[in-house]
């Protein structure tokens, strides 16, 4: 195809092409945000929607009348093909460390997230499985093993296999001479799920013996499980609606300024696969296994010493020593952490969440939330489901 010139507006409406493979959880996700970012430009009109792999873009027939499309690129041949089009284009793919325009997740903030949380279970030795060919688990994996070792421990590095045989018998080898317990972080959901049957195999409980976390938040699959998978929740809505955003502005002739723009994932899902605690000082354990059973009903951290026998200024000292945080912050962390997960994967009113996570009214609830996250909980709720709110560009 010959280069095509951006066209800068008018009454003609955008024609865009989306090309994603939505046999992933996270791809699947992604779709949503793109159409709510249409739906509230009525210049923009889909030529079509593939939902599956495309080997070779240059002879897909809707591509000879769309003026832009959103893609996810997996190797070089693939970016020729697309770049040869002449046409704008942004890639939502984190597999290679090129490929044109990109809105991606914040890998870093994903392998920080989940090396905190495992950290937060008091684990003390730790691994990371994924595949060092795809940009987005070396990411996930350098940020993973930064924190660890920040914390002061060492992190074991496993990569797949090529030959599932030869990734399963590896996996059972070294799960086998692992000292236990064991945090492991897998690069995506489907790397911890092959954790988990190996576990399962091999007689090893999880979470007491080998404690896994993935990403993607899969929640189909992450709740069928034997044990329900802890997960990094992606926000690939918001990747879709800022892939979007910035091909409307490369199809108005607006220049690409080089730059990857990286979404921050929702947080940790966190599910029986982490539900571990591995504290030395018997007492601070006692009071970190009640608050976490109890924290919604808990009005202050007073209502903690009633199970330790320890006075209030002793018990701070000793449980941020331990916890590396106040008693206080702790009961904000799993008040924040329960309503996140709430508003990420339930149809519960925000009232109702409110009230889950112990407070008395939704304005109360929306002022804490607010505070520690800088949206209001149905702000985020829609700018995690829908998509950000739809701007007048």
């Amino acid at each position: 195809m010959s280069k095509r010139e951006p066209r800068k507006g008018g009454a003609k409406p955008f024609l865009v092409g989306v090309l994603l493979d939505q046999r992933y959880h996270y791809l699947r996700q992604v779709v949503p945000g793109v159409i709510r970012y249409k739906n509230a430009h009525p210049n923009i009109l889909f030529a079509a929607i593939r939902g599956m792999p495309v080997q070779d873009f240059a002879q897909l027939p809707m591509l000879r009348g769309a003026d832009g499309w959103i893609v996810q690129l997996a190797d070089a041949d693939q970016l020729k093909q697309v770049e040869a089009t002449g046409l704008p284009f942004v890639n939502i793919s984190n597999l290679m460390s090129f490929g044109g325009p990109r809105v991606v997740s914040s890998e870093e903030q994903v392998g920080a997230l989940a090396a905190r949380h495992l950290l937060d279970c008091g684990l003390r030795e730790f691994a990371f499985w994924g595949n060092r060919e795809h940009v987005y688990s070396q990411e996930r994996e350098a940020a993973f093993t930064r924190v660890i070792e920040q914390a002061g421990f060492t992190v074991r590095h496993w990569h797949a296999r090529t030959a599932a045989g030869a990734q399963d018998a590896f996996l059972a080898r070294t799960l086998s001479e692992m000292e236990r317990p064991l945090g492991v972080m897998a690069a995506n959901d489907r790397f911890a799920m092959a954790i988990l049957h190996t576990c399962m195999e091999l007689g090893r409980r999880v979470p007491e013996q080998v404690a896994v976390i993935g990403v993607d938040n899969d929640t189909v699959q992450a709740e069928m499980l034997q044990t329900p998978l802890s997960s990094v929740a992606l926000n690939g809505n918001e990747v879709g609606y800022q892939a979007m955003l910035l091909l409307h502005r490369l199809m108005r002739g607006e220049p690409w300024d080089g730059s990857v723009l990286r979404v921050p994932p929702v947080g940790v899902v966190a599910r029986a696969s982490t539900d571990i605690l591995l504290v030395e000082d018997l007492e601070i354990r006692k009071a970190l296994r009640y608050m976490r059973a109890n924290f919604a009903r808990l009005k202050s951290v007073e209502d903690v010493l009633a199970v330790v026998p320890l006075s209030r200024r002793p018990f701070e000292i000793r449980f941020r020593r331990v916890v590396g945080r106040s008693p206080y912050e702790e009961l904000c962390r799993l008040r924040l952490e329960l309503a996140r997960s709430l508003l990420l994967g339930s149809s519960m009113s925000l009232t109702e969440i409110g009230s889950r996570c112990g407070f008395e009214s939704i304005k109360e609830f929306s002022y804490f939330f607010c505070r520690h996250v800088g949206l209001s909980p149905g702000k985020f709720r829609k700018s995690t489901v829908y998509g950000s709110d739809p701007g007048n560009g």
